[in-house]
């Protein structure tokens, strides 16, 4: 392989490299606010109990 020719196929290589980088950037993104969601719904949910025993005067179950 000529030189001309390694260095073309380099060149592809980085920039099959670099789309593959950019892909997986943006799926990281998705996966973060994905994330966020689920642990502003598990949040929520952990608040339940809480919000309903100080309304009831009831101690939380398991505390």
């Amino acid at each position: 392989m000529d030189r001309v020719s390694r260095h073309r196929q380099e060149e592809e290589r980085l920039t099959l490299l670099r789309e593959h980088r950019e892909r997986v950037t943006t799926q990281i993104d998705e996966l973060t606010r994905c994330l966020s969601s689920i642990n502003y719904k598990v949040g929520a949910y952990e608040d339940i109990p809480a919000q309903g025993a100080e309304t009831t005067g009831e101690a939380h179950p398991g505390a």
